[in-house]
């Protein structure tokens, strides 16, 4: 009987370790898609940027053409605004490195996770196999017999 409910820890030990395996590498497949999805936002709003800043160039130069404005102002502005859509993009750049190194954090943990749940539960097994009368019989002392025929000791 200790031995049939050894092997069954041993099978369900086994199948608990291969699920948390499964688990894993669904949890790298979902936060590879946030990734994408991440890396995705940050490229709309990267070329929403861009466009924000040659409508406002566009504005600009029409305003200036239309007041009549020339030289280092016109240049002055234009350069405002190229140096504030720099800004943004960098600092684009910068939260998104931020969240991919977030994300990869994440991932580590989760798998150092899962191999510490995967190596508690080998020991557990382990524990148990130890805990098992696997089949001996402790011996028991034969008593030793002394003394006459008729006037046996046992001691």
């Amino acid at each position: 009987m200790a031995a049939f409910t050894t092997a069954l820890l041993a099978i369900s030990t086994i199948a608990s370790i291969d699920q948390g395996a499964k688990a894993a590498r669904a949890q790298k497949s979902q936060q590879a898609e946030q990734q994408k999805i991440a890396n995705l936002q940050t490229a709309r709003n990267r070329r929403s940027q861009i466009r924000q800043a040659r409508v406002a160039q566009a504005s600009s130069s029409f305003q200036s053409q239309a007041q009549g404005m020339e030289g280092s102002s016109v240049l002055g502005a234009q350069a405002g605004i190229q140096s504030q859509l720099n800004a943004n993009l960098g600092f684009m750049n910068q939260t998104g490195q931020a969240a991919e190194q977030s994300s990869i954090f994440a991932q580590q943990a989760a798998d150092a996770s899962s191999r510490s749940q995967a190596y508690g539960q080998a020991a557990n097994l382990f524990q148990s196999a130890g805990d098992w009368d696997w089949g001996t019989k402790p011996t028991t002392p034969t008593p030793q017999v002394s003394g006459s025929r008729n006037h046996r000791t046992i001691g």
